[in-house]
């Protein structure tokens, strides 16, 4: 039934004789989206970012724990030679009035998931998405990015600084699309083993990529820093091939080399394999690193190259860093992170160091917790944090 224009008149007049003056508060227009759009490279700003980099193409609500408030996203972000992609992940808040200025935000890297689609964490629920208890008891949005082509489009770039930073920048930029998830200004970049060094490129793309994102720290747990070191250390063991896998496998198809260079017949069925399979052990590449392997990665020009380009301390983080090390960690062995801390702290002056002695790769999430906790502490207040040893004490 339609009104007419007298009906509302007399509709109006009774709503504004009545006794109670108060008017309900008008329910927020629905937000509307629109696809990446592919021909948009220019990235850094606002404008830029609505149908670039970092533009929110679809939102819904999802299932969140008690006290928590969540949404499911898609984002666009810059892959390979400037292309844009799209992007999927997950954002949580706190269930409550927001501070005045809004949420601030954490914009979490995740560890190691695979190369399938399936792997994608936003799969498992924004109840899995790590320290989600504590940076929700302390006040923090929380955004997770699966990372380009982890449940999109193309194969993940995996350990690839600028297309995992990238990820991480824009997935900030997409939450505060989110009209009902009132983030605020500040932002916390924190990442775990893959996910520290997404964290620690990140914050070194930050002030080129996003520049009006205001990171106030960067911290990084058990991350893959010097990854010629990595390679040197790792590649060689025997049954080291399904760790050295998705990295050939993401950088040829990331940086189009040419497989057959790197990796033996036995090696490309692995290949195969593995851009399909999440993280574990792959019976199929199992064995001598010389069955898989053609040559040393660092005995290619172009692989050492490479290796060196995304290995971390590029450029300076204007922000406060926290890196944790696990004294008994295997996949990412302390003394690669040693090896990498005086280059890191020759480009920020502003770094902590802290090593936990009898922590194993996957025992640093808990043994690191509390130091996380007050260092992002610290920094959101703008406090120069005591947590770990600065450089100074490191070298």
């Amino acid at each position: 039934m339609a009104f007419t224009a007298a009906a509302l008149a007399v509709v109006t007049l009774l709503a504004s004789c009545s006794g109670d003056q108060s008017e309900p508060e008008p329910e927020p227009p629905p937000q509307t989206f629109s696809d990446c759009d592919t021909s948009a490279t220019e990235n850094g700003d606002v404008a830029a970012a609505e149908s670039g980099a970092g533009g929110l193409t679809g939102s819904e609500s999802t299932q969140a724990p008690d006290g928590v408030l969540g949404w499911t996203m898609r984002y666009c972000s810059t892959g390979s030679a400037d292309s844009i992609v799209e992007v999927t992940g997950l954002l949580a808040t706190p269930d409550g009035d927001a501070p005045e200025g809004g949420w601030p935000l954490v914009a979490f890297a995740h560890g190691t998931a695979g190369l399938g689609d399936q792997c994608a964490p936003s799969t498992n629920g924004i109840e899995k998405v790590l320290y989600l208890d504590p940076f929700i008891e302390a006040g923090y949005a929380v955004v997770a990015s699966d990372f380009a082509g982890l449940g999109t489009d193309g194969i993940p770039g995996f350990l690839i600084g600028e297309s995992e930073g990238r990820s991480v920048l824009d997935s900030v930029r997409a939450a505060r699309g989110i009209s009902r998830a009132n983030i605020g200004p500040q932002t916390m970049i924190v990442g775990y083993s893959q996910g520290g060094h997404a964290a620690l490129f990140a914050g070194e793309l930050a002030p080129t990529y996003a520049p009006e994102i205001d990171v106030v720290a960067v911290a990084a747990l058990a991350p893959p820093t010097d990854l010629t070191e990595l390679t040197n250390v790792r590649f060689s063991e025997p049954n080291s091939f399904d760790t050295a896998a998705p990295l050939i496998a993401s950088w040829v198809d990331y940086y189009g080399q040419d497989p057959s260079l790197v990796v033996t017949p036995q090696g490309a069925e692995v290949l195969d394999i593995i851009v399909n399979e999440c993280t574990g052990r792959l019976p199929e590449a199992q064995g001598p690193v010389d069955d898989f392997l053609q040559a040393s990665l660092l005995d290619l020009p172009e692989w050492a190259a490479l290796l060196a380009e995304n290995s971390t301390g590029q450029n300076a983080i204007e922000a406060p860093v926290f890196v944790a090390q696990g004294g008994r960690d295997k996949l990412v062995p302390v003394e690669v992170t040693r090896s990498a801390i005086p280059v890191l702290c020759a480009v920020n002056d502003n770094l902590r160091y802290q090593e936990y002695a009898s922590a194993s790769h996957g025992g640093l999430r808990l043994a690191a917790a509390d130091d996380l906790a007050q260092f992002l502490a610290d920094s959101l207040a703008g406090q120069p944090s005591e947590v770990g040893q600065d450089c100074a004490g490191v070298n």
